[in-house]
């Protein structure tokens, strides 16, 4: 199915969000699924990534909004979505990687790990 839906507007939402359970990373993840199916069917990776790299110059623009990063955020869970993987577990793996590694901090500010036999 393509990805065309030049000037639809939703009038109805066709399921309800439970706020109640916003701090459930899988209820997100799952109802992010079901907007972006409802929205954008025929989304594809690389059209994602595009409108990803678009979003974070909104973040550079107005760092401190935090709907600019829900929206790279948002971006972000459809993309591992469509890989097939549940983010938390994702996340936690990489966070436990990342505290088994030495990091320094560059002259501009930025962090990076120090790179060793296992990357």
């Amino acid at each position: 199915m393509p990805w065309d839906h030049t000037g639809k507007i939703y009038t109805e939402q066709p399921f309800k969000i439970d706020f109640t359970r916003a701090n459930d990373l899988e209820y997100v993840q799952k109802v992010n699924r079901q907007v972006a199916d409802h929205l954008f069917p025929g989304r594809n990776p690389t059209a994602m990534m595009l409108k990803m790299f678009e979003e974070v110059g909104e973040i550079v623009a107005n760092p401190t909004d935090p709907e600019e990063v829900a929206d790279v955020i948002i971006m972000l869970l459809d993309h591992i979505d469509q890989l097939g993987y549940p983010v938390g577990p994702i996340i936690l793996r990489k966070l436990e990687k990342n505290m088994h590694r030495k990091w320094r901090v560059t002259q501009s500010g930025i962090a990076k790990h120090i790179k060793d036999d296992r990357g």
